[in-house]
């Protein structure tokens, strides 16, 4: 995946770069980086990002497991 790729992935799931991080569960460092092209995005996160573009409802599943208490089922 391409800078310009992750890039419009974020846009078209209509996350912000520091949005995307906390999504993903990396830095938002990282991000920054792979929005630049100074590292490249890691597989399972291209991976992530597709199915969060073909399914809506994994996004708000993301979101909801991000927030849940740490010994939350």
């Amino acid at each position: 995946m391409t800078p310009t790729d992750f890039r419009a992935a974020l846009a078209r799931l209509g996350q912000t770069q520091a949005g995307a991080a906390r999504l993903l569960g990396v830095e938002a460092r990282s991000v920054r980086r792979y929005a630049s092209g100074h590292r490249p995005v890691p597989e399972p996160v291209v991976r992530l990002l597709w199915a969060c573009e073909r399914d809506a409802g994994l996004v708000g599943a993301l979101r909801r497991y991000r927030d849940a208490p740490p010994d939350a089922p």
